[in-house]
This record gives structure tokens, sequence and C-alpha cells, in this order.
């Protein structure tokens, strides 16, 4: 774009400026910010049924008539082993009382 064609170039310039000159000035904020978090954690299920591996613990005989892929020769119904690959750790009562005492000092209010 050309810069002749431009109507209201000085009028958001003084504008942008003005901000960054205002956060310059006052940096700490009581505002709250737009930054979005996206939970990729979401996207998960979707990918799953994307591709189709679908876990027995979804998919009941009441959903497969109703699915869009429900056609004779289907092949979406994979059965998958689905395994634990968490790691499980008991707390001890020392753990118990340190992780307390970490959280009750984080508080903001």
């Amino acid at each position: 774009m050309r810069m002749d064609s431009v109507s209201n170039y000085d009028v958001v310039k003084e504008k942008i400026k003005e901000k960054l000159e205002n956060l310059r000035d006052c940096p700490i904020r009581e505002e709250g910010p737009l930054i979005y978090h996206l939970d990729v954690a979401a996207m998960y299920p979707n990918i799953i049924l994307t591709n189709r591996l679908l876990p027995p613990s979804i998919v009941t005989n009441e959903i497969c008539p109703a699915c869009d892929f429900n056609r004779p020769g289907k092949t979406c119904l994979r059965k998958l082993e689905w395994v634990w690959r968490g790691v499980t750790f008991m707390a001890k009562k020392s753990d118990y009382y340190h992780l307390k005492k970490q959280i009750e000092s984080e508080l903001i209010y």
C-alpha cells in the first residue's frame, strides 16, 4: 500500500504512540490481559476422531448407526489396547505439608 493512499495515518500513529507511552510510564497494570490460551489438549479428541482411532469406551451401538462413516465394509472401528503410562507416587505426610505451605504462601489476593 502506498502512503499517499492512507487517509488517517497520523491519527492511528498517534493513538499507538500514546498507548506505548502509557505502557512505558505506567508499567504496573490493573486491566486483564488480552492474550488467550488455546487448550491444545482439547484438540486431542478431535485428532483421535479424525484418524478414526476410537477407543471402545467412546463407541457404543447407539453411536455407530448415526455416524457419517457408517458404511458397509467400514474399517473405522479399530479396537485399540489402551495402556496406562503414568507413574503413581504416594505422597508422604511431609510432602503434603510442604505442598500445603507452598500453596498457602503463593495465594494472591
